[in-house]
Formats: structure tokens, sequence, C-alpha cells
């Protein structure tokens, strides 16, 4: 950590950290470079949905549901990143049903997602949980 005066003659705000590396004292490398994961350099896409479920289904339930699809989607797309960010009840939503909201992530394994792969992708995960659940996408006024 620097001197708070040092801090304060540098201009910055709050505590700063400092050191200085040497790269010629790092050892050498193996030399071996590992190849990329499949997929590991290709963009991702995220993709949120709005599910209306009967208000008693666990929201684990719901994830689970998404989490099994993934390596058995059209164009070998993975999925990752299914997390459940809102549970709603309440105007809009018929009594006994609740909306469960899920973030996406879909993965490319082989080339960059096209409109028609992300739009599979997301006809999959909505078709596999109307089947598990009996959910269906939440109507919304923009709709």
């Amino acid at each position: 950590m620097l001197h708070p005066r040092a801090v304060a003659a540098l201009g910055a705000a709050g505590p700063v950290a400092a050191f200085e590396l040497f790269l010629d004292r790092l050892p050498p490398g193996s030399g071996k470079a590992r190849p990329p994961a499949p997929g590991g350099e290709l963009q991702p896409v995220r993709r949120d949905f709005a599910f209306v479920v009967d208000a008693a289904l666990p929201a684990d339930d719901l994830l689970r549901t998404i989490r099994g699809l993934s390596g058995k989607l059209p164009g070998k797309l993975a999925l990752s990143e299914i997390a459940l960010f809102d549970d709603y009840r309440g105007a809009g939503v018929a009594e006994g049903k609740k909306s469960l909201a899920v973030t996406v992530a879909i993965h490319p394994r082989e080339r960059t997602l096209t409109d028609e792969d992300i739009q599979a992708a997301a006809d999959a995960i909505v078709a596999r949980v109307r089947r598990a659940t009996g959910g269906a996408l939440r109507e919304t006024a923009a709709n």
C-alpha cells in the first residue's frame, strides 16, 4: 500500500496498492499452448424468458427443466448461466399462477450464432418448459 501522502501527491482517491514485476525472473513456460475449449472463443448470447406457471411449482424445477436441454439443442449449442431473476405474482398474472423470469446464456460451439440459431434455441426452451411444467411465455403489453 502506498503511503497516504504519496496517494495524495498522485491525486488518487482511496487506498492505492503498487507492485513491481520482474518479467526476466519468471520461470519459463512449458512451451505447450493449450488448445481453446470448443466454442470458447465464440460469444454467447443471453436471453431472458418469463414463464407463467402454477404458483406451487418450485422455481428450481423450472431451472432444472431448462438445464436439461444443454447439449440437446440444434446446432450443438450449449446453455449456461441459467438463473432465476424474478418471481412475480400480482397484476397481469392469473390467480394461482406466478411468473418466473430466467436468464440463459446460449453458447455456440462451432460458429457464430445466427438469428435462426438463437430463435431455434429459444423455441426449444419454450417447448421444453411447456411440456415439462405446463408453463407458457408471459404476455406483456409490448407483445
